[in-house]
């Protein structure tokens, strides 16, 4: 794998992870339920799910 491409793929990945995990510790200290932390975990994997498909359709991370 190129350097240039791991490096990028490396930052989305962190970037998601981190937004996700900011989101569900939010959403449990601010209403401390169960079903909240899940609908916030669905929704991000829905969004990340959407960028990634949005990327693979204009050509993916080596678009230039």
């Amino acid at each position: 794998m190129d350097d240039t491409l791991h490096r990028r793929l490396t930052l989305v990945v962190a970037l998601l992870v981190g937004i996700l995990v900011a989101l569900i510790a939010i959403a449990y200290l601010a209403w401390g339920s169960d079903a909240v932390i899940v609908a916030v975990a669905a929704l991000c994997l829905s969004l990340s799910t959407w960028t990634v498909l949005a990327w693979r359709r204009r050509g993916g991370l080596l678009a230039r």
